[in-house]
């Protein structure tokens, strides 16, 4: 194989090279035409305007953009800024070995290439054969014009692929320290334009954004005008970047592979797990990806969008469990919220005592009035799961959709459990007995199955329920009626037929056909009693489930893994049930 070269002078290192404070000043990127590696498109031509760059105080300095490890960092970049149409910034080299030989290097001439690592946000496709004016530009096509872009990272290479970013040869130290002089006056008069008017935080974008004094003074003026009546506390507002866009889009893929939504077009559906990595890295910037996997992978995990994606498709299968979970406490119980994890009172005041009455200059008496107090308190409920680097190589959709899912379902189960075990576990109330109870007259003395006469002894027990203070019948009617699955076929039977028939009365009607209850059943009090059943009041009288700070749904909370190569995920919910009030329940132990 014959290797074609271009035979170039040697020459001498960059007059802006400063030995002692080991800098040199650096043209980081050009809006040279440059080709990159598009997914969609393959190798296509891109250029970065200057004019949609954005960039930190400092970024690393990295050998060839080699990610992997911190050993690769030989220094870092500061006083970035744009000139033109070029990124400047000024290049120190750390001290150790490693650095110190890459910057003997660059001041004897032999190392002149810097590359930059950026992530694209919004850019503009030009076909082929077309023309376009971009950012005051035009191009013809086919060309990739980026207009808004982040800078990662720079590196030193052998050959960059920008033929303009060099070390910078034009500008003697004098000159480079004019610059930072000039660009820190930059700085300090936006910052103060941007706290005369109440927009330091317009004024900082700016600043980060290489925006020069006067842009930002025009910017300011416009605020003023289109504000006349108040200080311009105006902001830009975009819709969404390219990257959300990309994340959305590839959130979407992994679902529809999945099954769990629908969607009439998506680019990204075709793509197996491992490539949306290799897409995520391509999108960062990252170059030299190689083809070791179990590497790439790794890579992906942590240093792109890559971990977002998984934890968003993970996230929104669970909550697809969460809320597919066939659960029927919301039927009958309400919802409350707990701020923390403290046990809570809740208080119940009675009704006034009654009136009395007042005869001929008699004198008047204050009423008076009582209270009850119950006591609940929330827990937490978790679990674990990880996907791990083998199954996105194997492009295991099942571990990444399908197990969220099943937590999200694990997640709603509890929930019910925790409603239901108050019922199930007759807790104790604030009198101290339990909440199914003789003296609280809702347990029936002699238990029977379901029917005409036991539901009518249920509904008058609730009906003659005295308030707190005992001066009052509540007149509760009740709402639910809740049993076990094992009674569903029969009491439907009853509640379906508007006849009693029965044989002594084959013709009398039945009172309580059709809505005049809701009917819940739920295998969980099988597991308890296939013969008890219940009557429940209106919602907030009777049992009330409480979530922390209101969050009704499971939280998903996401890291790299740290007993497994992969990522680790843990599904928790923050929830509590109690029954606020016996009165508005009761109970019959279908006397089995």
């Amino acid at each position: 194989m014959k290797l074609t070269t271009r035979k170039m002078p040697l020459t001498t290192g960059p007059k802006t090279m400063n030995t002692e404070a080991r800098q040199v000043q650096a043209v980081m990127a050009t809006e040279n035409p440059v080709r990159v590696y598009d997914w969609e498109r393959g190798i296509v031509e891109e250029v970065l305007l200057m004019s949609g760059a954005s960039y930190p105080e400092q970024v690393p300095l990295l050998d060839s953009h080699d990610r992997s490890t911190v050993e690769t960092v030989l220094g870092s970049v500061s006083a970035i800024k744009v000139q033109g149409l070029e990124l400047l910034g000024l290049v120190e080299f750390s001290s150790v070995p490693r650095a110190q030989d890459a910057m003997v290097k660059v001041q004897e001439g032999h190392l002149t290439d810097f590359s930059v690592g950026y992530a694209v946000e919004e850019s503009v496709w030009i076909p082929e054969g077309q023309s376009q004016s971009v950012g005051g530009r035009n191009f013809q096509g086919p060309v990739k014009v980026a207009t808004k872009w982040t800078l990662r990272e720079l590196s030193i290479t052998p050959i960059g692929a920008d033929s303009q970013a060099k070390a910078r040869s034009l500008e003697t130290h004098m000159e480079k320290n004019e610059i930072l002089v000039q660009e820190r006056a930059r700085v300090n008069e936006i910052m103060a334009l941007g706290q005369e008017f109440d927009i330091v935080d317009q004024a900082r974008d700016a600043v980060k954004n290489g925006q020069s004094v006067q842009d930002f003074q025009s910017t300011v003026l416009k605020g003023i005008r289109d504000n006349k009546t108040q200080t311009p506390g105006f902001r830009a507002e975009a819709g969404e970047t390219e990257g959300e866009k990309f994340r959305l889009a590839a959130q979407e893929s992994i679902l529809l592979r999945a099954g769990l939504v629908t969607a009439t077009e998506n680019d990204l559906a075709a793509l197996t797990l491992r490539e949306l990595a290799r897409e995520c890295l391509v999108r960062s910037g990252q170059r030299g990806i190689g083809r070791n996997l179990p590497e790439m992978i790794g890579r992906a995990l942590t240093s792109s969008d890559f971990p977002k994606i998984l934890a968003a498709s993970a996230n929104k299968s669970l909550l697809m469990g969460y809320e597919t979970s066939s659960e029927t406490w919301m039927q009958w119980c309400a919802t409350g919220v707990a701020n923390d994890f403290k046990t809570h009172s809740l208080v119940r005041p009675s009704e006034m005592s009654g009136l009395d009455e007042v005869a001929e200059m008699g004198e008047y008496t204050h009423g008076t009035m009582g209270d009850a107090q119950e006591q609940f308190q929330i827990a937490t409920y978790g679990k674990l799961f990880a996907i791990s680097r083998q199954a996105i190589i194997n492009d295991d959709l099942g571990a990444l959709t399908t197990i969220p899912q099943a937590h999200g379902e694990a997640a709603g189960r509890k929930v019910g459990d925790v409603a239901y075990v108050v019922l199930t576990g007759n807790e104790t109330m604030g009198d101290g007995k339990a909440l199914f109870h003789s003296d609280h007259d809702n347990l029936a003395g002699t238990g029977g199955a379901v029917a005409i006469a036991t539901l009518a002894a249920g509904i008058a027990a609730m009906r003659k329920q005295k308030d707190v203070l005992g001066l009052r019948s509540l007149n509760i009617r009740p709402q639910f009626f809740i049993a076990p699955v094992a009674l569903e076929g029969a009491c439907e039977q009853l509640f379906l037929s508007n006849l009693e028939g029965t044989q002594a009365a084959p013709g009398k009607a039945n009172p309580y056909a059709g809505n005049y209850f809701v009917r819940v059943y739920d295998p969980r009090l099988d597991d308890d009693d296939a013969n008890a059943w219940y009557l429940a009041g209106p919602k907030g009288k009777t049992v009330t489930v409480f979530f922390l700070n209101g969050n009704q749904v499971p939280y998903l909370e996401s890291r790299e893994g740290f007993n497994m190569d992969g990522v680790e995920y843990k599904v928790r919910i923050d929830c509590g049930a109690k029954a606020v009030d016996w009165r508005a329940l009761y109970k019959n132990d279908g006397g089995a």
